[in-house]
Formats: C-alpha cells, structure tokens, sequence
C-alpha cells in the first residue's frame, strides 16, 4: 500500500540543480570491504555472503574548499582490535589514501556525515580542523557507544567545529524539506531518517554531474531500484523506525525514475567501484 501511494503521488515541482561549470568536482574513494549473509541485507535472503564495501565522497569546492561526506573509518581502524568493525572489516581510513587525496587543491574545510555508525562518521577524528555539519539529534545519537549499532564515538567525540543542520528550506524533489548548505545548490542535505533518528542524504551538484550520496538509507543497489527493504531482522533489530526507513527508501526511488540524470549511490553497493572511477579520477557516469 505504501508503495503504490509514493510512487502514484505527484513529485515536488522542486527538481535537482543539475551540474555544471563552476559547481566543483567531485571524486569517490574505497574505504572498506566487507561481507554479511543476504538475510541481513534482504527479507528473503540466505546464508549467501552479500559483498559491502565502505565509499567515501570528496566535493572540491571552487570558494568553500574541499567537502567530505562520509568519511569512513578513523586511520585507527586498520587494527580492527583498535577499532572494531562489523561489516566493513577491511577497513582503509581516508586518510590513508591522502597521498592521493592531497593531490588535489585544499584542505579537507567541510564534513558532512550520513549519519552516526562508525563505518561512516569515525574518520572524522582524521580531519580535526574541519567544520561537521550534521543533524543534532544524530550527533547525540553518534556519542551513544552500542556495539549493536555500531556506534563507536571515542575518536571523534571531543571534535569541536560542529554546525548543527536544519531542514530549513522547502520541498525538494520528493522530500518535504532540504538544507542547501553553502546555498549555491552544489550540496543539499535531505532529511531520510530511519535507519538512525537524523539519517540524512547528501545531494552533490558537481560539474561533473549529481550524485545522491544516501548512505544507509540504502546500503545495496536494489534497496533503493525495486525498492525493497533491508532484512527482516535488520528492520527490527538495527533499524531506528523501519516505517520511515521505508519511506526514505520509496522517495529515493521515485527520485531516480523521475530524473535518470541522478546518480544514486547506495551507501555499500559493491559493483560501483566497477562501475566507477575512484579518486584521483572524478566521478563520471
């Protein structure tokens, strides 16, 4: 029922800000591998090992300088008995691939995280200078240590520049509200709670197009294409409201029909690092 009333409703005449000259590049990096059985990834999955593997996003901003989103696991992290990880077990902190990373014009000024699970905010305590900007009610949900959340608050827990966001602004696309963060329309935040209480996904406007960075609201392709839900005891165990959660996922895939000029990526799908360049090439379609 929920399905067929997302995907009949009329989208927000609000529409992406498409990519262009000026806005930017933006480059995508492996910061982990892992693998879990598919019951844990699909409501009718086996004993099957499903493939996961950790993604880190890097914006240059042409006036704000360099963006991360998600920055993956803390450098410490390659000792797992320092830093344990559930999934993503082969783990790689950005900062690791920095040689690479500092290649590239700037410092490291912005860091947007998904949300509050280690594989994707930890490495935040490798930028210190950087300005977090998050949801407040999942920075308090990131301080919260739960080894069944995966949340691990340690390295990051004292980082002082935080910018506390607020979904602001009106619709955009099929979400009710959005935050434009440096108001250019080059990063647009989007409330998809659910997974965790202030899940949000990232909207990169680039010039080298729009990538919709969702994080755990979609850990596999599927879960967003079909749509179908996480594992059944993933929902009920993991998932903060598996209703929203839900909705998350049905307005990212109204999303991507409306407008196949999105790029969506799913926050643990294996096959785009097949499917895309990696860091120091730009992301490209």
């Amino acid at each position: 029922m929920l399905l067929l009333w997302a995907c009949s409703r009329p989208l927000p005449t609000v529409a992406p800000t498409t990519g262009g000259e000026g806005l930017g590049t933006v480059y995508m990096a492996v910061t982990g591998r892992g693998q879990s059985p598919g019951r844990v990834s699909y409501p009718r999955g086996g004993k099957e090992l499903v493939d996961f593997v950790g993604y880190s996003f890097v914006l240059d901003h042409p006036q704000h300088g360099r963006v991360v989103v998600d920055p993956g696991y803390p450098s410490v992290a390659q000792d797992p008995h320092t830093y344990p990880g559930e999934f993503i077990s082969d783990a790689t902190g950005l900062r690791e691939v920095t040689p690479l990373v500092d290649q590239l014009d700037g410092a490291v000024q912005h860091v947007l995280a998904t949300h509050g699970h280690a594989d994707h905010i930890g490495g935040l305590a490798d930028f210190p200078n950087a300005t977090l900007h998050i949801v407040e009610q999942e920075w308090l949900f990131a301080l919260k240590e739960s080894g069944l959340n995966a949340v691990v608050p340690w390295p990051y827990e004292d980082h002082a520049a935080k910018d506390f966001v607020r979904f602001d602004a009106g619709s955009y696309g099929p979400f009710p509200a959005h935050h434009d963060l440096f108001g250019d329309g080059s990063v647009v935040m989007l409330p998809t709670h659910g997974h965790t209480p202030g899940h949000t996904s990232v909207l990169i406007n680039a010039q080298n197009g729009s990538w919709l960075v969702v994080g755990d609201a979609a850990w596999h392709e599927r879960h967003w294409a079909e749509p179908v839900p996480k594992g059944t005891m993933t929902r009920l165990v993991l998932e903060d409201d598996p209703k929203a959660a839900e909705l998350a996922l049905l307005r990212i895939h109204a999303w991507a029909e409306a407008d196949p000029g999105l790029n969506v990526m799913a926050g643990h799908e294996a096959s785009l690092e097949q499917r895309y360049p990696l860091l120091p090439e730009p992301l490209a379609r």
